[in-house]
């Protein structure tokens, strides 16, 4: 597997059928992105945004997720926002 290295990138990527496994993101901005068939287990991501984008037959195997903001995001048609409301709500307050 080859390294891709992006430093102050300022250009539109385009990626079909991409493994991004063990990738490192951080402080990068995907925003109004469409992503499809791509494997992202084992990446870590710093200060991401994917504001506006579409994941479609992706894979977040092992992916953690931390202070993240979930205002508008949906997985299978589940608010992620209200998921984690409910989720707070009953195992925190356990």
């Amino acid at each position: 597997m080859s390294i891709i290295k992006l430093d102050d990138c300022e250009h539109a990527i385009h990626a079909s059928n991409a493994n991004l496994a063990n990738s490192r993101l951080e402080d990068v901005r995907l925003a109004e992105s469409t992503v499809e068939q791509v494997t992202f287990e084992g990446s870590t991501f710093k200060e991401v945004y994917f504001d506006q984008s579409r994941f479609d037959r992706v894979s977040f195997a092992g992916v953690q997720i931390t202070n993240g903001v979930y205002s508008g995001m949906s997985i299978d048609g589940i608010d992620v926002q209200e998921l984690m409301t409910v989720y707070r709500r009953v195992v925190v307050a356990a």
